[in-house]
C-alpha cells in the first residue's frame, strides 16, 4: 500500500511539473518569433484572415485590419514541431511571391529571419508543396458552425 501511495505522489508531482513547464500565450503575450502564419486576403473589400500556429501548438486567428488575435484552439506540441520541421524541410527554399486579387500565403517567423510564400488563389503555377502544406494547416483549424 505504501508503494502505491509513493508512486501516486511521484506521478502527481511529475504531472504538475510537466504542466508548469508549458508556456501558454494570450493575445497580449503573443511571442515575437517562432510561429507559422497562414491565411488569405484580397478581394473587393481587401479583407484578410491570418492564422497563427505557435510552436507549443496554440492556434490564433486575426480577421480584421487591426490585427487583433483571438485564440481558436490547440494541437499537440509534437505535431506543431513536426509541422515546423516540415516547413523547414520542404518550403524554406521556395521563392514564390505572385499574389493576385485574392491570395493565400504561408510565412515562418524565426528569431532572426522570416520566410514567406504567397500566390493567387487557384493559381495553377503556384508551388504544389505550398498549396498542400496550406491545406494541411487549414485542416487544423476548428470547424466553424
Amino acid at each position: 500500500m505504501k508503494s502505491v501511495l509513493t508512486f501516486s505522489a511521484i506521478l502527481a508531482i511529475a504531472i504538475l511539473m510537466w504542466q508548469c513547464n508549458r508556456t501558454t500565450y494570450t493575445a497580449d503575450t503573443f511571442p515575437e518569433s517562432d510561429y507559422l502564419t497562414f491565411g488569405s486576403g484580397g478581394g473587393y473589400a481587401g479583407s484578410m484572415t491570418t492564422h497563427y500556429l505557435l510552436s507549443n501548438g496554440q492556434l490564433f486567428t486575426s480577421k480584421s485590419m487591426n490585427g487583433e488575435k483571438t485564440a481558436v484552439g490547440k494541437i499537440g506540441a509534437r505535431k506543431a514541431k513536426k509541422l515546423f520541421q516540415e516547413y523547414q524541410d520542404s518550403l524554406i527554399n521556395v521563392q514564390y511571391d505572385e499574389a493576385g486579387n485574392v491570395y493565400q500565403f504561408l510565412e515562418w517567423k524565426g528569431a532572426d529571419t522570416m520566410h514567406k510564400v504567397q500566390w493567387a488563389k487557384g493559381q495553377a503555377e503556384a508551388p504544389a508543396v505550398a498549396q498542400t502544406f496550406y491545406q494541411q494547416l487549414i485542416g487544423l483549424l476548428p470547424k466553424e458552425d
